[in-house]
């Protein structure tokens, strides 16, 4: 009991420093970078700036990530890794600024500090996306937790810079400064006090191979789960326009805070789970589901009232056109979250390639919804889409939680 009872401590402690690491930094973003870049830009612009960023986010949120957890299930066999993810990350970054300057292209710029900005904003925020596995690694949530209050307080130094600099240089060439400082922050941060960037940088280890298989298999995963979840930009970008983008996206605000909580929550229940060396009742997997859609319920309450509130105060100029999409958004992001939450747990029960395929199960509902949502229905068919698939994908993911659970008594990892 007493064992059972330090865990939860230890659990909750550290769920918390991972919580306020990532909070503090997505508060510095969503409360003051975006409300000063949509303020000096205009809501076409900035809704151009966010469809950039989302690009972004789905380079770092599948390829990053999956290398940052596919570290994680490695840990639980050996931490003979040499080079290994050191080379999956400069595959990943020139990867990623190919990504960059295609997407610059698309939405019409051209000037060289777009293509420069945009490619070097991908590269580090990759990088911090992976970075913070340093600090899961060995449960130091502490450390975690100053690493994203450093990224924040680089985030802060870049706005100051673009609210006092606005009036000199264009911002829709130089937008990515309120962002890269505190990137590039982040990875100082690692290097000078993580574990990853040891010497050899680049020398693969004997199971190079197969560490390469487990990064492939989970980027396909959250490669089609992050499509998804930016897709709503690229598509309102794509068939309205700009200020659609900027609408929409400031409804969901709130909404994507919470389903930002997937990160660190999820973080630190696979931090647990690879030291976990038995596997999961059925009773236990649907007492988990259970919980988590009454944690939805009042989720949900919450951010429909604090979207009221906030979004009132930090975009006042467009808050009549966003409010009544509050209710439908704010759903939409909740069931992301909850979705995102038990497939963490699947990733314990089922090995790698059964959330590549839960995923393109998603992916394939999702589009054939929003695609025509957005043509015919513009912002209000693609919020209705977002809300429907995402509680068929949180049914679809508890279902197949529910019957892998109790299948495996013996895990000792977990991608088994």
């Amino acid at each position: 009991m007493e064992d059972g009872r330090s865990i939860a401590k230890s659990f909750s402690r550290d769920l918390l420093y991972s919580i306020a690491g990532l909070v503090s930094m997505n508060a510095v973003i969503q409360f003051v970078v975006y409300p000063v870049l949509q303020a000096q830009m205009g809501a076409e612009n900035y809704g151009i700036v966010i469809s950039l960023i989302s690009i972004i986010a789905i380079m770092c949120c599948s390829l990053a990530t999956a290398a940052n957890y596919s570290r994680m299930v490695v840990s639980t066999h050996t931490e003979d890794v040499k080079g290994d993810y050191n080379i999956f990350l400069a595959i990943i970054s020139a990867i990623s600024v190919v990504v960059a300057i295609v997407a610059v292209i698309w939405v019409g710029w051209s000037s060289a500090a777009e293509f420069i900005g945009m490619s070097a904003l991908m590269v580090f925020t990759i990088l911090r996306y992976y970075g913070d596995v340093s600090f899961r690694l060995t449960l130091n949530y502490k450390g975690f937790f100053f690493y994203y209050l450093t990224v924040s307080v680089g985030y802060l130094i870049g706005v100051v810079l673009v609210y006092f600099g606005g009036s000199i240089f264009n911002l829709v060439q130089w937008w990515w400064i309120a962002l890269i400082i505190g990137e590039v922050a982040s990875f100082v941060y690692v290097f000078r006090k993580g574990l990853l960037y040891k010497k050899p940088y680049f020398a693969p280890s004997v199971r190079m191979s197969e560490n390469a298989r487990s990064v492939a298999a989970l980027s396909s995963a959250y490669l089609l789960s992050a499509i998804i979840m930016n897709a709503d930009r690229l598509l309102l970008l794509a068939f309205v326009g700009g200020t659609a983008v900027t609408i929409f996206y400031t409804a969901s605000l709130v909404g994507k805070m919470i389903a930002l909580l997937t990160s660190p929550l999820n973080g630190v229940i696979i931090g647990y789970l690879s030291k976990h060396k038995r596997g999961i009742s059925r009773a236990f997997f649907a007492k988990f589901v259970a919980v988590l859609l009454v944690c939805g319920v009042v989720l949900s309450g919450l951010c429909i009232l604090a979207s009221i509130v906030l979004i009132h105060l930090l975009y006042p100029t467009i808050y009549d056109m966003v409010e009544p999409f509050f209710l439908v958004a704010c759903l939409g992001q909740v069931f992301y979250f909850l979705s995102e939450t038990v497939m963490v747990v699947v990733l314990k029960l089922a090995r790698e390639r059964y959330q590549f395929y839960l995923n393109l199960i998603y992916a394939v509902i999702f589009f054939a919804a929003a695609v025509p949502g957005v043509i015919f229905g513009g912002i209000w068919g693609i919020a209705w889409a977002i809300l429907i698939v995402n509680v068929i994908r949180f049914l679809l993911i508890s279902v197949f939680g529910f019957m892998k659970a109790g299948k495996a008594e013996d895990q000792t990892i977990i991608s088994e």
